[in-house]
């Protein structure tokens, strides 16, 4: 497997950082009885907002295109994560 990406992050309105992702990969199943081969291509966009100095909330969106000499295992797909990270020392 060939796995790789680009991020691109920058500070944005309201105290927000935004961040763009490009992201590739190609996996080969040379073990598949049809020898299948995976091409995966992505974009991801998200903000992260700080609630407070440990605690922030993230969104981002990410579309995702894989292609597959399989069939049933290509598609296109779009997701939407919301979450809280919590950063701390120990």
């Amino acid at each position: 497997k060939i796995d790789a990406g680009l991020t691109y992050m920058w500070p944005w309105k309201w105290d927000t950082v935004a961040t763009a992702k490009l992201g590739a990969y190609i996996a080969d199943y040379p073990d598949h009885s049809t020898g299948r081969k995976d091409t995966d291509y992505s974009l991801t966009t998200g903000l992260r907002k700080p609630i407070n100095e440990k605690l922030s909330a993230v969104v981002s969106a990410n579309y995702t295109v894989n292609d597959s000499t399989q069939e049933s295992s290509a598609y296109k797909k779009y997701s939407i994560v919301t979450s809280l990270s919590w950063n701390t020392s120990f």
